[in-house]
């Protein structure tokens, strides 16, 4: 993959979580926000997280995008809440 982001963002495979129990009844997220693994990073500023870190991010902050027909989010930097270290 050679898709490199704008210098305010990020490119993150998200990660999915279930939205149905084995029952088939749906869970409603309590929280708008979305987790997913940093695959780029724009830009040459130095940044705390890395390649494989796991972002915490709003869910309405991202832009998809497939590449390869796997599905990819387009993050701006400043909408990250929090981060995980690989």
């Amino acid at each position: 993959m050679n898709l490199i982001p704008n210098v305010d963002y990020i490119l993150v495979k998200p990660i999915k979580k279930p939205g149905t129990t084995e029952s088939g009844i749906i869970i409603q997220p309590e929280n708008k926000q979305q987790e997913g693994e940093i695959f780029s990073i724009g830009g040459t500023d130095k940044t705390e997280y890395q390649i494989k870190d796991t972002v915490i991010f709003r869910e309405w902050s991202s832009f998809p995008y497939k590449i390869d027909g796997e599905e990819y989010l387009l993050v701006n930097k400043k909408e990250i809440i929090a981060f995980m270290k690989h």
